[in-house]
């Protein structure tokens, strides 16, 4: 049951990061080379900090787990349905 769910978590990260990548070359596309610099203030910005750095709190994660489970899937549906 462990390792089932080590393989699940480990999946969910690859999706992720390939989900970030896909994001990625989206904004490039709409801000080109200005999208590094839109990155770097957002991250930077004193009033975005709390926002963008803020822990989710444990008892949370489980949810956001959740949520982001059901995007991928739904993700994976509409690309089998064409």
């Amino acid at each position: 049951m462990k390792n089932r769910r080590n393989v699940q978590l480990a999946q969910l990260i690859i999706q992720l990061d390939l989900l970030r990548d896909e994001l990625y070359e989206e904004l490039l596309d709409h801000c080109g080379s200005r999208a590094d610099d839109l990155m770097r203030l957002l991250q930077n910005s004193e009033n975005k900090r709390e926002i963008f750095t803020k822990p989710i709190p444990s008892n949370e994660k489980k949810a956001y787990i959740g949520l982001l489970e059901a995007l991928f899937l739904s993700a994976a549906n509409e690309k089998s349905a064409g």
